[in-house]
C-alpha cells in the first residue's frame, strides 16, 4: 500500500484558508455531503470559500497530481465541537487530509492497520499523509483533539479510469467498518 508524507501548502495558505474558514463560520455544518452522516464533523466545501481563496489551491491541486479530483473539503475539529472523527473508509482511491496548523493539543491521523499515526505536530503545516484509500489497509480515523482548533483540508483523489463506487461497495465498506469499530475497541 502506498503511504507518504507530502507538504502541499505553505504557511501563508494555511493561514488564509482557516482566516476564511472563521471569516464564513457559518457554513461550516454536519452533513452527508463527504460520506455518512455519521462520521460528519464541521466541514465545509473548499468551493465555499471566496474563489480569490480557492481557485489558486485548486491551481496547486492539479500541478499535484494526475489523478481526478473527487473531492475537497475543510473540517474544524475541537473538544467542544466535534473533536474526532470514527475509523471508516474512504469511497476514493487516495486520500491527503492536510494540516492546516498544528498549533493544537491531540489530533492526528490513524491508520493502525498499517501502524502509522500521523501527529501533525511532527510536521510543517501544510503536510499531510498521502494513501491509498481504497484497501483494506486504510481504515483510518482522526484522533481527539483536547485542547484548541484543528483545521484539516481534506482531498480525496480518483483513479481516471475509477468508477464511482456502487450501493453493494459502499455497504461492504459500511459493514467493514462497523466490524472493525467493535474490533478496534475490544483491542484497545
Amino acid at each position: 500500500m502506498n503511504l507518504s508524507v507530502v507538504r502541499l501548502l505553505n504557511d501563508i495558505e494555511c493561514d488564509t484558508i482557516i482566516n476564511s474558514v472563521e471569516d464564513n463560520i457559518e457554513k461550516l455544518r454536519i452533513s452527508n455531503e463527504n460520506g455518512w452522516s455519521y462520521l460528519s464533523a464541521y466541514e465545509m466545501q473548499l468551493t465555499d470559500l471566496p474563489t480569490e481563496i480557492s481557485n489558486p489551491i485548486f491551481d496547486k491541486i492539479k500541478n499535484f497530481s494526475d489523478l481526478i479530483l473527487a473531492q475537497s473539503f475543510i473540517i474544524k475539529y475541537n473538544n467542544t465541537l466535534i473533536p474526532s472523527m470514527p475509523y471508516h473508509y474512504d469511497a476514493s482511491s487516495f486520500s491527503l487530509p492536510i494540516n492546516l496548523n498544528n498549533d493544537f493539543t491531540g489530533g492526528g491521523t490513524d491508520l493502525p492497520f498499517l501502524k502509522y499515526t500521523h501527529i501533525p505536530q511532527n510536521h510543517p503545516r501544510g503536510s499531510g499523509v498521502y494513501f491509498e484509500a481504497d484497501t483494506l489497509k486504510s481504515w483510518h480515523g482522526a484522533l481527539p483533539v483536547t485542547k484548541g482548533d484543528r483545521y484539516v483540508l481534506v482531498l480525496k483523489f480518483n483513479r481516471k479510469n475509477y468508477m464511482i463506487p456502487t450501493l453493494f461497495k459502499l455497504l461492504k465498506l459500511f459493514i467493514a467498518t462497523k466490524i472493525l469499530e467493535l474490533f478496534h475497541k475490544k483491542i484497545l
